[in-house]
């Protein structure tokens, strides 16, 4: 999907994800991930700091408006409020994101943002386990889950479907699947109801970091009467 605001560019879904992460316009679900991916992808922090200039320029060459007496003081407490920055990785914390075969630094930005663990992989299907995350400032956004997922080597996803747009971020090893191949750093975004696809790992397995924001759709029966149980 891509969109035109200008009339003279088209951005991709990539680059308004980027493009709204700049903005600080993502709910805490979504600036964790791409937060992750920024961390881990070159490209995708020289393109951040593309918009956040951009959006500077804009910001200056727009015209001044009124603002209240409070509006100061607003903003400054605001930014006492805002998340500092990540402490140090402990010994303890290299060791737990080793066990999960993620980078320490994701491992960080996890545990300052989701409710605290500990974290153990809970198996969904063969070769394929999860670990439910929960941001801290969102636990009433049902319809969204965050998880890291992780497939076995060679193994494959149940082929699904989406209702809703699902963010993929591979930390460790990778997968493929039939929009492409996909390695550490990379994100695929998937907001066509139509497209069905089923990741398989790698010869290295894969972790991945993931965001749905509405149920599976899976196209075996067996899996499709599990999540009526279980959930996806």
């Amino acid at each position: 999907m891509t969109v035109t605001p200008t009339g003279t560019r088209a951005y991709s879904a990539h680059d308004i994800l980027l493009m709204h992460y700049a903005a600080g316009r993502l709910c805490p679900h979504e600036s964790i991930i791409v937060a992750a991916h920024v961390l881990l992808n070159e490209q995708a922090r020289q393109r951040v700091a593309e918009f956040e200039a951009l959006g500077g320029q804009l910001m200056c060459s727009g015209k001044p408006a009124a603002v209240t007496d409070e509006c100061l003081a607003r903003v400054l407490r605001r930014i006492e409020q805002a998340p500092q920055d990540l402490p140090a990785p402990t010994p303890c914390d290299e060791k737990k994101a080793q066990d999960l075969h993620i980078p320490v630094a994701v491992y960080a930005l996890i545990t300052s943002f989701c409710a605290q663990g500990p974290y153990g992989w809970s198996q969904l299907a063969h070769g394929v386990a999860r670990i439910d995350l929960m941001p801290e400032c969102a636990k009433k956004a049902a319809d969204k889950k965050l998880q890291l997922m992780k497939l076995e080597p060679g193994e494959a996803a149940p082929p699904h479907a989406h209702e809703g747009r699902e963010l993929t971020l591979v930390l460790e090893g990778g997968f493929t699947d039939a929009t492409g191949s996909y390695g550490p750093g990379d994100i695929l975004i998937i907001d066509n109801p139509a497209v069905v696809h089923q990741p398989t790992a790698t010869q290295e397995g894969c972790v991945c970091l993931t965001l749905t924001e509405a149920p599976l759709g899976f196209i075996h029966p067996l899996y499709r009467l599990l999540h009526a149980f279980f959930g996806s």
